[in-house]
């Protein structure tokens, strides 16, 4: 089966980074961008992508036409809300919507979440407080990456191995080459942050190779 990858949030830093990770992957899987305006994306991403398809993430419908017209096998929600810490509720709106439109998808799909260290149980933990700021300033939009976790969650309750979670820390760019360390969320954060297209890289590779990390909430560092 051809891999066919759905990126919805695909003309933010992380969907551009993802989409470009896709394209140089060595099994050059589909990639298809998800945009709510298709002509505000870079034309050097565009190119990249085996299709733009043109829709919104709140509107179930808008989601359907965009698996069946790509024949998805996977989609990757890099949804953000640009800066901004104020209280949003985006990720678990949009999951509401995407969970709606995949059980009409006469197709099993896998999922990959784009999430953040700090939601669900894991803790943000450096050495002088420093995670408990970062944590009290991103307490907003934490309840909102924790509500589309859950649903998410609850979606695929008897198909564990078809639901990814990522967590990383702070995403930034124009640092790739790094590894990045894989890490178990509740000790000392090893890393600040961890560059998007290194991250990105791991995506497409564990959704090209089947990777064994499905089933599983993985949080993510640049590796120090």
């Amino acid at each position: 089966m051809t891999t066919s990858i759905l990126v919805i949030g695909a003309t933010g830093r992380t969907g551009q980074q993802l989409i470009k990770a896709a394209n140089e992957h060595p099994d050059h899987p589909q990639v298809h961008a998800f945009a709510r305006n298709p002509q505000s994306f870079p034309s050097e991403i565009a190119e990249k992508c085996t299709s733009v398809q043109k829709g919104d993430a709140l509107v179930a419908d808008q989601v359907y036409d965009a698996l069946v017209a790509t024949k998805a096998t996977h989609i990757v929600i890099a949804i953000g809300v640009p800066n901004s810490t104020a209280p949003s509720t985006l990720r678990g709106d949009s999951a509401e919507a995407i969970i709606e439109a995949m059980k009409r998808y006469p197709k099993p799909v896998k999922t990959v979440i784009i999430s953040a260290l700090g939601a669900s149980d894991t803790k943000i933990q450096f050495g002088f407080g420093v995670g408990m700021v970062i944590y009290y300033i991103l307490r907003h939009l934490l309840k909102d990456h924790d509500r589309q976790e859950a649903s998410f969650l609850d979606y695929y309750n008897d198909n564990e191995k078809g639901l990814l979670i990522v967590r990383p820390t702070g995403l930034v760019d124009g640092q790739e080459g790094s590894k990045v360390l894989l890490f178990d969320g509740q000790g000392r954060t090893p890393s600040l942050t961890v560059d998007r297209y290194d991250m990105a890289a791991w995506v497409v590779n564990q959704i090209a190779n089947d990777g064994d990390c499905f089933g599983k909430a993985i949080n993510i560092s640049k590796a120090v």
